[in-house]
């Protein structure tokens, strides 16, 4: 049941319509597939104690954050979070995609990721 709600949370508009359709289904069954229950509750209670802000001025290699234009569950504030924290970080918000853009759009995901390393190799 816990599971349901997440993959539900996790829903974006744009999933159904992207490189490959994506479902809430399809969440569910690839948590229910890969995330013992322990291991969820864990990822939750660090999500919601943790707080790693204060070091985010420490990360000095080049930095992508690929946000998605519509994610309900994380939400905006996070990648702002990041991106303000992280000396010279990048943002790349990947449009009509949602929060598991790397399975709904894996080609638009790897090309962002491609074209970011080959900026930085210049």
């Amino acid at each position: 049941m816990t599971l349901r709600l997440h993959a539900a949370s996790l829903a974006a508009p744009h999933d159904e319509h992207g490189e490959i359709p994506w479902s809430k289904q399809d969440s569910w069954k690839l948590f229910l597939k890969n995330t013992p229950f322990m291991s969820y509750i864990s990822r939750a209670k660090a999500a919601f104690s943790a707080d790693y802000s204060d070091k985010l001025k420490l990360i000095n290699v080049p930095t992508l954050i690929i946000t998605p234009s519509y994610d309900k569950l994380i939400g905006r504030e996070a990648a702002k979070q990041m991106l303000d924290g992280i000396p010279e970080a990048t943002e790349v918000v990947l449009e009509n995609t949602g929060h598991m853009l790397r399975f709904s759009h894996p080609i638009t995901y790897a090309g962002t990721i491609e074209a970011f390393i080959k900026e930085k190799i210049k």
